[in-house]
């Protein structure tokens, strides 16, 4: 199942990442058979595993050759075996197995537009330390779960949103007038959840984030 948190600053760098422990903590049952964690002054990630593919060397954060590339992600890239082919012909490096090493070398490959590539369920970050850019995707019908909140100061991300209120400055404000429309449909419309400010990714969708602008774009449409 695995499970991916994260935090982006917009206005100022972090001076302390005393949130990340408890980000991760509040979806660790999501992957109990590993964790890791990336951090610098723009950007905090956190990964739990359920490890399946490449069992032995899939540790996440995956880094890209000169490590100026860094990778959360959470699912399965059907078509990896022949997207690592054409990246291996291109003269990529690949320093593991796991079918989610192939999103960087695509990035690498084919810039913004590499996620066009991709045939599988996933929900990733992926951070350019040279660009200082951060993008945040859901596969194509939302197979794998997404959350996000922002404001002006900050982006952070889940897989599940205990993960994004276990965060600090996140205001744990319950949505107004949602109960009987949950109880109705089973669900809420327009990709609203039970908090004010906590928003579910949409599929097909890809967010932005570079210094302080944040973007919300569709890469596909049904």
């Amino acid at each position: 199942m695995c499970g991916i948190v994260g935090k982006y600053i917009f206005q100022e760098c972090l001076s302390n990442h005393t949130d990340l422990p408890a980000m991760i903590k509040a979806i660790e049952h999501r992957g109990p058979d590993d964790k890791g964690e990336y951090r610098n002054g723009r950007i905090i990630m956190g990964f739990t595993r359920l490890s399946i593919i490449d069992t032995v060397t899939g540790h996440q954060p995956l880094l890209n050759e000169n490590n100026s590339v860094v990778l959360i992600a959470n699912g399965e890239i059907y078509n990896f075996k022949e997207l690592r082919d054409i990246l291996t012909s291109k003269g990529h490096k690949f320093r593991t197995r796991s079918d989610c090493e192939v999103i960087l070398h695509l990035y690498e490959e084919f810039g913004d537009q590499f996620i066009s590539q991709l045939n599988g369920m996933f929900a990733f970050c992926l951070y350019d330390l040279n660009a200082e850019k951060a993008i945040i995707a859901r596969d194509r019908v939302g197979i794998k779960p997404l959350y996000y909140y922002h404001d002006s100061k900050k982006l952070v991300f889940s897989s599940e949103i205990k993960g994004i209120l276990s965060s600090d400055g996140v205001p744990c404000e319950k949505r107004k007038a949602v109960l009987d429309e949950y109880m109705c449909f089973r669900t809420l419309s327009n990709w609203r959840t039970f908090y004010d400010g906590i928003e579910v990714l949409e599929p097909g969708t890809c967010i932005v984030a570079q210094g302080n602008v944040f973007s919300r774009y569709k890469y596909w449409e049904p």
